[in-house]
Protein backbone atom coordinates (compact mmCIF):
# COMPACT_ATOMS: atom_id res chain seq x y z
CA UNK A 1 0.00 0.00 0.00
CA UNK A 2 1.29 3.45 -0.88
CA UNK A 3 2.10 5.85 1.96
CA UNK A 4 0.18 9.12 2.44
CA UNK A 5 3.28 11.00 1.31
CA UNK A 6 3.54 9.07 -1.95
CA UNK A 7 -0.18 9.47 -2.59
CA UNK A 8 0.16 13.18 -1.91
CA UNK A 9 3.03 13.44 -4.40
CA UNK A 10 0.98 11.75 -7.09
CA UNK A 11 -2.19 13.71 -6.33
CA UNK A 12 -0.22 16.95 -6.46
CA UNK A 13 1.25 15.91 -9.80
CA UNK A 14 -2.23 15.28 -11.20
CA UNK A 15 -3.47 18.68 -10.08
CA UNK A 16 -0.43 20.59 -11.31
CA UNK A 17 -0.72 18.81 -14.66
CA UNK A 18 -4.37 19.87 -14.90
CA UNK A 19 -3.40 23.43 -14.06
CA UNK A 20 -0.69 23.59 -16.73
CA UNK A 21 -2.91 22.01 -19.37
CA UNK A 22 -5.79 24.39 -18.66
CA UNK A 23 -3.41 27.33 -18.94
CA UNK A 24 -1.86 26.04 -22.18
CA UNK A 25 -5.29 25.55 -23.77
CA UNK A 26 -6.13 29.23 -23.35
CA UNK A 27 -9.33 30.35 -25.05
CA UNK A 28 -9.57 27.01 -26.89
CA UNK A 29 -10.32 25.41 -23.54
CA UNK A 30 -13.43 27.58 -23.21
CA UNK A 31 -15.00 26.19 -26.37
CA UNK A 32 -18.25 24.43 -25.55
CA UNK A 33 -18.71 20.80 -26.59
CA UNK A 34 -22.02 19.40 -27.86
CA UNK A 35 -23.43 17.13 -25.15
CA UNK A 36 -26.68 16.16 -23.46
CA UNK A 37 -25.08 16.85 -20.06
CA UNK A 38 -24.59 20.14 -18.27
CA UNK A 39 -22.07 22.47 -19.85
CA UNK A 40 -18.89 20.71 -21.03
CA UNK A 41 -15.85 22.54 -22.37
CA UNK A 42 -12.81 21.38 -24.31
CA UNK A 43 -10.81 21.88 -21.11
CA UNK A 44 -13.00 19.33 -19.28
CA UNK A 45 -12.29 16.67 -21.88
CA UNK A 46 -8.60 17.46 -22.27
CA UNK A 47 -7.95 17.36 -18.53
CA UNK A 48 -9.84 14.08 -18.07
CA UNK A 49 -7.81 12.53 -20.90
CA UNK A 50 -4.56 13.75 -19.35
CA UNK A 51 -5.45 12.41 -15.89
CA UNK A 52 -6.38 9.04 -17.38
CA UNK A 53 -3.01 8.89 -19.16
CA UNK A 54 -1.03 9.76 -16.03
CA UNK A 55 -2.83 7.18 -13.88
CA UNK A 56 -2.29 4.49 -16.50
CA UNK A 57 1.43 5.30 -16.85
CA UNK A 58 1.90 5.11 -13.08
CA UNK A 59 1.31 1.38 -13.26
CA UNK A 60 -0.50 0.95 -9.94
CA UNK A 61 -3.76 -1.07 -10.03
CA UNK A 62 -6.32 1.70 -9.60
CA UNK A 63 -9.97 2.54 -10.06
CA UNK A 64 -10.16 5.99 -11.67
CA UNK A 65 -13.28 8.13 -11.79
CA UNK A 66 -13.37 11.28 -13.91
CA UNK A 67 -16.38 13.43 -14.65
CA UNK A 68 -16.12 12.99 -18.40
CA UNK A 69 -15.09 9.30 -18.70
CA UNK A 70 -16.66 7.87 -15.52
CA UNK A 71 -15.14 4.64 -14.15
CA UNK A 72 -11.98 3.16 -15.64
CA UNK A 73 -9.98 0.38 -13.99
CA UNK A 74 -6.26 -0.05 -14.53
CA UNK A 75 -4.85 -3.48 -13.67
CA UNK A 76 -6.30 -6.37 -11.74
CA UNK A 77 -7.12 -6.24 -8.04
CA UNK A 78 -6.97 -2.43 -7.67
CA UNK A 79 -5.47 -1.06 -4.48
CA UNK A 80 -7.01 2.39 -4.48
CA UNK A 81 -9.58 4.75 -5.96
CA UNK A 82 -8.80 8.12 -7.50
CA UNK A 83 -11.65 10.58 -8.11
CA UNK A 84 -10.86 13.58 -10.29
CA UNK A 85 -13.14 16.50 -11.11
CA UNK A 86 -11.56 18.10 -14.17
CA UNK A 87 -13.22 21.52 -13.93
CA UNK A 88 -15.41 22.36 -10.95
CA UNK A 89 -17.10 25.64 -11.78
CA UNK A 90 -17.38 25.20 -15.56
CA UNK A 91 -19.86 28.08 -15.78
CA UNK A 92 -17.32 30.35 -14.07
CA UNK A 93 -14.62 29.35 -16.55
CA UNK A 94 -16.90 29.88 -19.55
CA UNK A 95 -18.58 33.12 -18.48
CA UNK A 96 -16.50 34.49 -15.60
CA UNK A 97 -14.09 36.54 -17.73
CA UNK A 98 -11.14 35.22 -15.74
CA UNK A 99 -12.60 36.72 -12.56
CA UNK A 100 -14.93 34.07 -11.16
CA UNK A 101 -13.00 31.18 -9.55
CA UNK A 102 -12.93 27.57 -10.70
CA UNK A 103 -10.76 24.60 -9.80
CA UNK A 104 -9.75 20.97 -10.33
CA UNK A 105 -10.17 18.44 -7.51
CA UNK A 106 -8.35 15.18 -6.77
CA UNK A 107 -9.29 12.70 -4.05
CA UNK A 108 -7.38 9.47 -3.39
CA UNK A 109 -8.84 6.64 -1.30
CA UNK A 110 -6.81 3.68 -0.04
CA UNK A 111 -9.38 1.09 -1.15
CA UNK A 112 -11.16 0.16 -4.41
CA UNK A 113 -14.59 0.36 -2.72
CA UNK A 114 -14.28 3.42 -0.52
CA UNK A 115 -16.39 5.15 2.04
CA UNK A 116 -15.96 8.90 2.50
CA UNK A 117 -13.79 8.31 5.56
CA UNK A 118 -11.29 6.30 3.46
CA UNK A 119 -9.89 9.40 1.74
CA UNK A 120 -6.14 9.69 2.33
CA UNK A 121 -5.40 12.71 0.14
CA UNK A 122 -7.50 15.51 -1.29
CA UNK A 123 -6.28 18.45 -3.32
CA UNK A 124 -7.95 21.50 -4.84
CA UNK A 125 -6.05 23.71 -7.29
CA UNK A 126 -7.66 27.04 -8.12
CA UNK A 127 -7.04 27.90 -11.76
CA UNK A 128 -7.57 31.64 -11.44
CA UNK A 129 -4.89 32.05 -8.75
CA UNK A 130 -2.69 28.94 -8.91
CA UNK A 131 -3.22 28.27 -5.20
CA UNK A 132 -3.07 24.62 -4.15
CA UNK A 133 -5.02 23.46 -1.09
CA UNK A 134 -4.34 19.96 0.21
CA UNK A 135 -5.66 17.74 2.99
CA UNK A 136 -3.64 14.70 4.06
CA UNK A 137 -5.11 12.23 6.51
CA UNK A 138 -3.56 12.84 9.92
CA UNK A 139 -1.49 15.79 8.69
CA UNK A 140 -3.95 18.66 8.45
CA UNK A 141 -4.76 21.07 5.62
CA UNK A 142 -2.14 22.97 3.64
CA UNK A 143 -2.23 25.99 1.39
CA UNK A 144 0.74 26.08 -0.97
CA UNK A 145 2.61 23.77 1.43
CA UNK A 146 1.91 25.77 4.61
CA UNK A 147 -0.35 24.21 7.23
CA UNK A 148 -3.51 26.19 7.99
CA UNK A 149 -4.67 26.97 11.52
CA UNK A 150 -7.54 25.03 13.07
CA UNK A 151 -8.64 27.30 15.92
CA UNK A 152 -12.24 27.68 14.76
CA UNK A 153 -15.31 28.64 16.82
CA UNK A 154 -17.80 26.09 18.10
CA UNK A 155 -20.76 28.29 17.20
CA UNK A 156 -21.74 30.83 14.58
CA UNK A 157 -20.84 34.46 15.16
CA UNK A 158 -21.91 37.67 13.46
CA UNK A 159 -18.75 37.72 11.34
CA UNK A 160 -18.81 33.99 10.52
CA UNK A 161 -18.49 33.38 6.79
CA UNK A 162 -20.77 30.71 5.36
CA UNK A 163 -20.92 29.66 1.73
CA UNK A 164 -24.21 28.48 0.24
CA UNK A 165 -24.92 26.54 -2.95
CA UNK A 166 -28.14 28.38 -3.72
CA UNK A 167 -28.66 26.91 -7.19
CA UNK A 168 -28.62 23.23 -6.26
CA UNK A 169 -30.40 23.84 -2.96
CA UNK A 170 -33.28 25.64 -4.66
CA UNK A 171 -33.64 22.75 -7.12
CA UNK A 172 -33.31 19.85 -4.68
CA UNK A 173 -34.47 21.05 -1.26
CA UNK A 174 -36.33 24.37 -1.66
CA UNK A 175 -38.13 23.96 1.66
CA UNK A 176 -34.85 24.67 3.43
CA UNK A 177 -34.29 28.04 1.77
CA UNK A 178 -36.15 30.11 4.42
CA UNK A 179 -33.98 28.58 7.17
CA UNK A 180 -30.84 29.21 5.14
CA UNK A 181 -32.03 32.79 4.67
CA UNK A 182 -32.25 33.19 8.44
CA UNK A 183 -28.68 31.92 8.79
CA UNK A 184 -27.52 34.32 6.08
CA UNK A 185 -29.18 37.22 7.89
CA UNK A 186 -26.94 36.73 10.92
CA UNK A 187 -23.66 35.78 9.21
CA UNK A 188 -21.60 36.78 6.19
CA UNK A 189 -22.95 34.75 3.25
CA UNK A 190 -21.37 34.02 -0.13
CA UNK A 191 -22.11 31.86 -3.19
CA UNK A 192 -19.17 31.38 -5.54
CA UNK A 193 -20.55 28.69 -7.90
CA UNK A 194 -17.75 26.20 -7.28
CA UNK A 195 -17.97 23.74 -4.40
CA UNK A 196 -14.26 22.94 -4.54
CA UNK A 197 -13.33 26.59 -4.18
CA UNK A 198 -15.87 26.91 -1.34
CA UNK A 199 -14.25 24.03 0.57
CA UNK A 200 -10.83 25.64 0.11
CA UNK A 201 -12.09 28.99 1.36
CA UNK A 202 -13.81 27.43 4.37
CA UNK A 203 -10.47 25.81 5.24
CA UNK A 204 -8.67 29.14 4.98
CA UNK A 205 -11.02 31.51 6.78
CA UNK A 206 -14.62 30.38 6.57
CA UNK A 207 -16.84 28.49 8.93
CA UNK A 208 -19.31 26.44 6.89
CA UNK A 209 -20.63 25.52 3.47
CA UNK A 210 -24.27 24.48 2.90
CA UNK A 211 -25.74 22.70 -0.10
CA UNK A 212 -29.06 20.97 -0.66
CA UNK A 213 -27.51 18.76 -3.30
CA UNK A 214 -23.76 18.50 -3.77
CA UNK A 215 -22.01 16.08 -6.09
CA UNK A 216 -19.72 13.42 -4.68
CA UNK A 217 -17.12 14.72 -7.17
CA UNK A 218 -16.39 17.46 -4.64
CA UNK A 219 -17.67 15.91 -1.42
CA UNK A 220 -14.94 13.27 -1.17
CA UNK A 221 -12.36 16.02 -0.96
CA UNK A 222 -14.59 18.21 1.18
CA UNK A 223 -15.03 15.52 3.81
CA UNK A 224 -11.30 15.03 4.29
CA UNK A 225 -10.78 18.79 4.41
CA UNK A 226 -13.38 19.24 7.14
CA UNK A 227 -12.16 16.26 9.18
CA UNK A 228 -8.57 17.49 9.11
CA UNK A 229 -9.77 20.89 10.33
CA UNK A 230 -11.52 19.26 13.28
CA UNK A 231 -14.97 19.48 11.71
CA UNK A 232 -17.24 17.25 9.67
CA UNK A 233 -19.94 17.02 7.01
CA UNK A 234 -23.50 16.19 8.03
CA UNK A 235 -26.42 15.57 5.71
CA UNK A 236 -29.72 17.36 6.29
CA UNK A 237 -30.84 14.43 8.44
CA UNK A 238 -27.92 15.05 10.80
CA UNK A 239 -25.86 12.02 9.78
CA UNK A 240 -22.10 12.23 9.45
CA UNK A 241 -21.45 11.04 5.88
CA UNK A 242 -18.11 9.39 6.69
CA UNK A 243 -19.49 5.83 6.79
CA UNK A 244 -21.45 6.23 3.56
CA UNK A 245 -20.21 4.48 0.45
CA UNK A 246 -18.51 6.91 -1.90
CA UNK A 247 -20.45 6.97 -5.15
CA UNK A 248 -18.77 9.32 -7.63
CA UNK A 249 -21.96 10.02 -9.56
CA UNK A 250 -24.10 10.46 -6.46
CA UNK A 251 -25.03 13.59 -4.55
CA UNK A 252 -26.01 14.55 -1.01
CA UNK A 253 -27.48 17.34 1.03
CA UNK A 254 -24.72 18.59 3.26
CA UNK A 255 -23.54 20.91 5.98
CA UNK A 256 -19.76 21.15 5.87
CA UNK A 257 -18.38 22.88 8.95
CA UNK A 258 -15.02 23.43 10.63
CA UNK A 259 -16.43 22.26 13.98
CA UNK A 260 -19.17 19.86 15.03
CA UNK A 261 -20.78 22.63 17.09
CA UNK A 262 -21.24 24.84 14.03
CA UNK A 263 -22.62 21.93 11.97
CA UNK A 264 -25.14 21.09 14.70
CA UNK A 265 -26.19 24.75 15.08
CA UNK A 266 -26.89 24.97 11.36
CA UNK A 267 -28.76 21.68 11.45
CA UNK A 268 -30.99 22.97 14.29
CA UNK A 269 -31.85 26.01 12.18
CA UNK A 270 -32.70 23.86 9.17
CA UNK A 271 -34.96 21.66 11.27
CA UNK A 272 -37.11 24.67 12.13
CA UNK A 273 -38.65 24.20 8.67
CA UNK A 274 -40.49 21.09 9.96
Amino acid sequence: MNSPDSLRAFGKNLLESAYRLNKDLGVEGERQVETDKDMVLEADLAISREIQSLVEKRGVPTVLWTEEFKRVQFGDNPLETIAFDDIDGTFNKKHGAGILPYCSIATIFDTPNPRYEDAVYAGIIIHTTGDLFEAIRGQGVLKNGVRLATNFPEQLERNSTIYVNHHETSRATPDFLPAIGRLEARTVSRDILSSGVAFALVAQHGVAYIGGRNKAHELGAGYLFMRELGGTILDFEGRDIGKDLYEFEGSKSMIAAVSLGVAQEILMELRKTA
